[in-house]
């Protein structure tokens, strides 16, 4: 048996510095992926410490028998957060890839030694180590210690390779367009709804408390139904042991390490079978084509209602629609544009008079029309979003729009122009709505002077394009920032701290006539100067592209190497 798991601690300790540089590597390449990190300690470690230090002080000052009661919650939660995730962002584990390791002569307990070890240097065990030691300090001040030491190391190990295995078994799945797309505007769209999800959650909870009786609550024991779960079960001897059942102890760790048998042998199998080219467990891998299979690209023609402008504008923007509707990441940046004014005062319809007792409710909402001075302001931000990294959303295609004969001011322009309309449309939508609702003259004018507004702030965002352009992983399923940090601290200070101000003081402009007309009650004022804030708008959108065509024609090798996505 000591034969069996004895391992080869030069090899397992090589690999362990394998994936500790590889992690040193990915932050000194990425500086901002440095940030990132910083960011997310300082913002989830509180969190994380709070939440072990509640579960600590449960484990040790509530009533029996639920101190037992949580500690399977708590370790079951966790499981299945190492299950859920690589289904909806990726895999946990992003160490040396095990496949590429198969040729090098390593034993197989070698190797899932390595991979375990590994994950001491990945985010998910930095945030799951202190609810761990709080097991720990909450049950290992008795005789009970080996066996709760015995019982962390299985629930982690449990942990991370259900992570592998759901991450392996779907691998065809989860890296096919289609579940690509569908995850990243899932898990937007699911962020984007967390305010109607904390009502209906606190609703639910309110429901619950108020049809059970605070005794019925108490007799709850969940333990024996997540004692069947793998990190329930090494939670139920946690418990029996503390009870002085050792027997029954040493059957629940028994059961949680076939468990952890049986997920690492079906996960090496599958590893094995990607490896020898058999696909993966639902989805066979890809075939290379036959001369037969290969299709010869068919010409396209442009649309009918593109006809008419210059040839060379027309395939630009032709071009620009089907990328942003191809691209998943664009996709959900324009559908939570959309939805961005209903979280922001969906409030005001959906209130309940009866919890809010002050404010405006649906019946005196018409009487708040400076709600339409705010659509400007919504449509520089949709703008903004929808035209920013125009150049970086190219991707691997950008070098080949290089190679094109067409003026770079052209290139801009007919991006501009697409963009452009294609974020007129949610803001076109949204404003109609809310001067449906508010039905008053200054919605409209809001909608008048967003219109307005988007063109200068589109021409704005093309030279900043140019100068600060951005990577984008394409592939990705999980849906970064549009101001990603992959580029670097400085494109996204730029973009931040000098976009954002250019693009409101150049928009104010537009706006004044939106003012002087609502403060002093003259609407006339408003659609008298509608002529001159277009025509102010226009030379700012022209100017804009003029300038960013100049900007690219001097420096394409620097653009190129911004954009590039590492491997």
């Amino acid at each position: 048996m000591a034969e069996l798991i004895k391992l080869d601690k030069q090899r397992v300790n090589t690999l362990w510095r394998l994936k500790g540089k590889l992690m040193l590597r990915s932050y000194t390449r990425e500086r901002g992926r440095l940030v990132g990190a910083i960011i997310l300690i300082l913002f989830l470690g509180p969190l994380v410490i709070a939440a072990a230090i509640g579960s600590a002080i449960g484990y040790f000052r509530l009533p029996s028998p639920w101190p037992g009661q949580l500690l399977g919650i708590i370790l079951v939660g966790l499981w299945l957060i190492w299950l859920i995730f690589p289904i909806l962002f990726s895999t946990l584990n992003e160490g040396a890839d095990i496949t590429r390791l198969l040729i090098y002569p390593l034993t197989q307990r070698d190797l899932i030694a390595s991979v375990l070890l590994g994950t001491l240097f990945d985010y998910p065990t930095y945030l799951m180590l202190p609810m761990l030691l709080a097991v720990l300090i909450g049950w290992g001040g008795s005789l009970a210690l080996p066996v709760v030491i015995v019982g962390i190391i299985l629930s982690y190990a449990n942990m991370v390779f259900i992570g592998l295995l759901v991450g392996t078994a779907l691998g065809g799945i989860l890296q096919s367009r289609r579940f690509r797309d569908v995850a990243i505007i899932f898990t937007a769209l699911l962020g984007s709804s967390c305010y109607f999800l904390q009502v209906g959650l606190g609703r639910l909870i309110e429901n619950l408390t108020q049809t059970m009786r605070f005794e019925e609550i108490t007799a709850l024991r969940p333990l024996l139904i997540l004692q069947w779960f793998p990190t329930g079960a090494a939670a139920q001897a946690i418990v029996q042991a503390s009870d002085g059942q050792w027997l029954a102890s040493l059957g629940w760790l028994l059961y949680s390490t076939l468990w952890l048998f049986a997920v690492v042998w079906v996960w090496w199998k599958l590893v094995l079978r990607l490896t020898t080219g058999d696909g993966f467990l639902f989805a066979r891998a890809p075939r290379p084509q036959t001369k037969s299979q290969v299709t010869k690209p068919r010409a396209t023609n442009l649309p009918v209602w593109l006809r008419w402008l210059p040839t060379d504008l027309a395939h630009i923007i032709h071009k620009e629609l089907k990328a942003v509707w191809r691209t998943p990441q664009r996709r959900v940046g324009l559908i939570q544009g959309l939805l961005a004014p209903v979280f922001m005062v969906g409030f005001i319809f959906f209130r309940n008079d009866s919890s809010f007792n002050s404010g405006p409710s649906l019946s005196s909402v018409t009487n708040y029309n400076f709600i339409g001075l705010g659509l400007p302001l919504y449509a520089l931000f949709i703008y903004w979003v929808t035209a920013f990294n125009m150049l970086g959303w190219e991707g691997k295609g950008l070098p080949t729009l290089f190679l094109t004969p067409i003026p770079r001011q052209r290139i801009f322009l007919g991006k501009s122009i697409a963009l452009y309309c294609i974020a007129s449309l949610p803001f076109l939508l949204v404003g109609i709505v809310f001067a449906f609702v508010l039905s008053d003259w200054v919605s409209v004018g809001g909608v008048l002077t967003g219109l307005i507004a988007g063109l200068s702030t589109v021409g704005v965002v093309a030279v900043f394009a140019a100068r600060f352009p951005s990577p984008v992983d394409q592939k990705s399923r999980r849906r970064r920032s549009n101001i990603s940090t992959r580029g670097g601290c400085l494109p996204a200070l730029a973009n931040i701290v000098l976009l954002l101000p250019l693009i409101f003081l150049l928009a104010v402009p537009a706006a004044i006539p939106l003012l002087l007309a609502y403060f002093f009650e003259l609407p006339w004022i408003l659609f008298i100067a509608l002529p001159l804030t277009t025509a102010y708008a226009l030379f700012i959108f022209w100017l804009g592209c003029r300038l960013a065509g100049g900007l690219l024609s001097t420096r394409e090798p620097e653009v190129l190497a911004a954009t590039r996505v590492e491997s």
